[in-house]
């Protein structure tokens, strides 16, 4: 499915500055991510040992689509990779990603019913290098295109935090998040 905008779920998607280039993952089947905002952090902060980073996007969205139509439920989960340093390949081995505010939203207003969401609470971490259930739909929940909203609340962004002993050498940082679908058991 084409992904849909998320502020505006009945009008044409206008991907985020940044990231026009992403027009989804062209998932098929009856199961599908079918789109996956890439995220931007900006240093904000440094406190003692540690170095935070916020995701800056303002419209990011994970969009999941069920047309299976049996209520069978699905997960979603989030594996997320080191930072590695894009001059000279340092990997960021002491860091941890917080999910921030996340909120589930279907993508018409006529979907019957939320799919329960698993959250981790706005500052419990996301153990990197391992994958972390970040949202389940239920039995006959989760039936259409729904919309996993990151940094719902600019109060409570998405966050990466350093050692900032780690840190060699002023460059940028690249990592991976890996987000998967598989159905519920």
């Amino acid at each position: 499915m084409n992904p849909v905008d998320p502020d505006n779920p009945g009008g044409g998607f206008q991907p985020e500055p940044g990231d026009e280039d992403n027009h989804g993952t062209g998932s098929t089947g009856n199961l599908t991510l079918d789109y996956v905002s890439n995220l931007t952090f900006k240093q904000e902060a440094t406190t003692g040992q540690t170095l935070s980073a916020t995701a800056t996007n303002t419209k990011a969205f994970i969009q999941v689509s069920d047309r299976r139509y049996n209520g069978a439920g699905w997960k979603l989960t989030l594996l997320a990779g080191y930072p590695r340093g894009q001059s000279n390949g340092e990997i960021l081995s002491q860091s941890s990603l917080t999910m921030g505010a996340t909120k589930f939203t279907p993508a018409i207003a006529n979907t019957v019913s939320n799919p329960p969401v698993t959250t981790l609470g706005d500052q419990q971490p996301v153990k990197m290098g391992e994958s972390t259930l970040v949202g389940e739909a239920g039995h006959d929940a989760g039936i259409g295109t729904w919309l996993l909203r990151l940094n719902d609340n600019s109060a409570s962004p998405m966050r990466l935090y350093f050692n900032s002993a780690q840190v060699t050498r002023k460059q940028s940082y690249a990592g991976e998040l890996t987000w998967q679908l598989t159905e519920a058991p």
